[in-house]
């Protein structure tokens, strides 16, 4: 079908709109229930489920209005227009605010993703019809849009042009699918080592509840909403799990490749039957081993869990997959294991040096994992030792500190005038209004040009903290965030952050103290310190007063291994969404006017 065949129709004529509201923020009541709601600060992605503010059904009732599914959501008044203009679809339904509109689609006329995708096609279009507000904001004039013109091709053709976009928009979406469950991995373990005193070789192992929660992951779950294929779960941990060396109930699992991992178990592929059959002895090798155990997206031959120890046996089918196999091995070593690949044929002619081998591998695998044990702690088999403290018991050898002991803090500064620019400058951070697991993001950053002080400098793995309320009560304010070594440059950060360090003495980590941040016990402490009139603002003392316990320096050294090599993890996922998100909206614009044929 030629182009030139496509109908035409204006936006309204396809198209109902509806408008939203916002229920009193000062009834209690119409906040903190389990309906999302839909603003231009937790509008972050085409397919809209969720929201980190969520109301009751009486905010729904006395301000609000909900969106039903495959309604097209576009913003249309707010500062966030001059930099991005949040559209999306909804996949549940959901409650939204008078910024935004909810575009209900004629389906006989036209496809609801179709639309939404020609609404991302044409932000040029969109971006020509904005008007100024003087408040440093815009908006559209509703009958402009209503009026604006959309080439539609036939129903079916409509159809593969969204799933051809829709193939690249699923991987956006797993990448962030993924890093929820990565953050969550990292939340994870801080609160397996740092609140409830289980880390690796911990002299906390086996001791009784008098204080210590004896079971802190039972019932934990780290799956991402709507998402069944890649998730974490646990239920209980058996006393072998809790002597483990390794997390390895943290790791993620794509549950739907469960059918494949017993297909391969069938195989019986000679080098693989062989080497299951020399190490599936626990009592001759010491360890359990499993074969053909799933990870993430992968699935791999053999894998010690209590030591995080993964053995990949090389036959033939592996000499065309080496860009497959390095792919494979990157994401297993981020997660902090260690793979070990092992020739098939060295199973077949030498199975008693492969045992040698991994037997003595196995030991320096134990020696790797098995941290110093600093001066005082009980030994092995004893009665764990704890300490009271003024934040309870506490490991023998810990202390409690404020945070002005360890970490400094500096307020940025609101760099303005000709200095501005839109390109070749100083980025200027600033968080993008909502927490969502996984950190803030850094979208509008504006450029600086002019000249600033050194103190407010940035460097990529600076911890930066929300200093404002921008919205619903304490929705920012204390929250954390670290610079991504994606920007691959400095920046200096705006009068709304605080850029917190560790003191030249201090040990502690970004990632330690990104966690330690989240933490609800350490939030309440900080968000204490905020006041204001009609903006609350964290005052300076709200990073010095607050105290937390300072644990050992070997383990954040430790943490600091794992969660570093989470992040960058996460930050290689958001370098590829946004390589993959350009390449979409490069090819948007040509396949909405039939440039390109699908």
């Amino acid at each position: 079908m030629s182009s030139k065949e496509w109908k035409t129709y204006p936006l309204g004529e396809i198209t109902s709109w509806k408008s939203g509201g916002t229920p009193s923020k000062n009834k209690e009541d119409y906040w903190h229930g389990n309906i999302p709601w839909i603003s231009a600060r937790t509008f972050t992605n085409i397919k809209i489920c969720d929201s980190s503010i969520k109301i009751t059904k009486a905010g729904l009732d006395n301000g609000s209005r909900m969106a039903t599914i495959d309604s097209i959501l576009l913003l249309v008044r707010g500062s966030g227009l001059f930099n991005n203009i949040p559209i999306g679809i909804v996949t549940k339904p959901v409650a939204f605010n008078q910024d935004i509109k909810a575009l209900e689609v004629d389906r006989s006329r036209v496809l609801p993703r179709f639309l939404m995708y020609w609404l991302i096609g044409n932000k040029a279009l969109l971006m020509s019809k904005l008007e100024e507000t003087g408040i440093g904001a815009g908006k559209f004039d509703i009958d402009i849009l209503r009026g604006l013109k959309v080439k539609t091709p036939t129903l079916e053709l409509q159809k593969r042009i969204v799933d051809f976009i829709q193939c690249l928009d699923d991987k956006i979406e797993l990448n962030r699918q993924t890093n929820q469950t990565l953050e969550a991995i990292a939340q994870a373990i801080y609160k397996e080592w740092f609140v409830d005193f289980r880390f690796p070789h911990s002299p906390l192992e086996g001791c009784p509840k008098g204080g210590v929660d004896t079971s802190p992951l039972e019932g934990w779950q780290a799956k991402p909403d709507g998402v069944d294929s890649l998730q974490t779960t646990h239920s209980s941990l058996a006393s072998w799990q809790k002597n483990s060396l390794f997390p390895f109930w943290t790791l993620p699992k794509n549950r739907t490749l469960q059918e494949r991992a017993k297909e391969l178990r069938k195989q019986g592929i000679l080098s693989e039957v062989v080497f299951w059959k020399t190490f599936k002895d626990k009592k001759k090798l010491g360890w359990d081993i499993d074969r053909q155990v799933i990870i993430g997206n992968f699935i791999v031959d053999f894998f010690i869990p209590e030591l995080g120890l993964v053995f990949e046996i090389d036959g033939s089918s592996h000499n065309d997959k080496q860009e497959y196999d390095q792919k494979r091995d990157a994401f297993l070593s981020s997660l902090q294991l260690k793979v070990v690949r092992i020739p098939g044929k060295d199973v077949l002619g030498n199975i008693e040096g492969v045992w040698r081998f991994v037997t003595r591998l196995i030991k320096g695998r134990v020696e790797e994992l098995s941290p110093p044990r600093p001066s005082g702690t009980p030994q092995e088999g004893k009665k764990c030792e704890m300490q009271d403290s003024e934040l309870g018991p506490i490991p023998k050898g810990w202390r409690v500190v404020a945070f002005e002991e360890e970490l400094e803090a500096e307020r940025g500064l609101s760099y303005k005038g000709e200095g501005l620019a839109t390109s070749g400058a100083v980025p200027m951070h600033n968080l993008n209004s909502v927490y969502e697991g996984g950190g803030y993001k850094f979208e509008g950053i504006k450029y600086y040009s002019g000249e600033h002080k050194e103190k407010h400098i940035v460097q990529p793995g600076d911890l930066i903290i929300a200093n404002t309320e921008q919205g619903h009560k304490y929705l920012l304010i204390g929250y954390p965030a670290i610079v991504p070594y994606v920007f691959g440059e400095i920046g200096i950060y705006s009068h709304h952050i605080y850029r917190l360090r560790p003191r030249p003495h201090s040990y502690l980590t970004s990632d330690f103290l990104y966690q330690l941040l989240l933490r609800p016990e350490i939030r309440e402490q900080v968000v204490s310190f905020a006041n204001g009139t009609t903006v609350n603002m964290l005052k300076i003392e709200g990073l010095q007063k607050p105290k937390f316990v300072l644990p050992p320096r070997y383990l954040v050294s430790k943490f600091f291994d794992l969660a570093a090599s989470i992040r960058l993890r996460q930050e290689e996922n958001i370098k590829q969404s946004t390589t993959l998100s350009a390449i979409r909206d490069a090819l948007l614009p040509k396949l909405m006017s039939g440039e390109i044929a699908v």
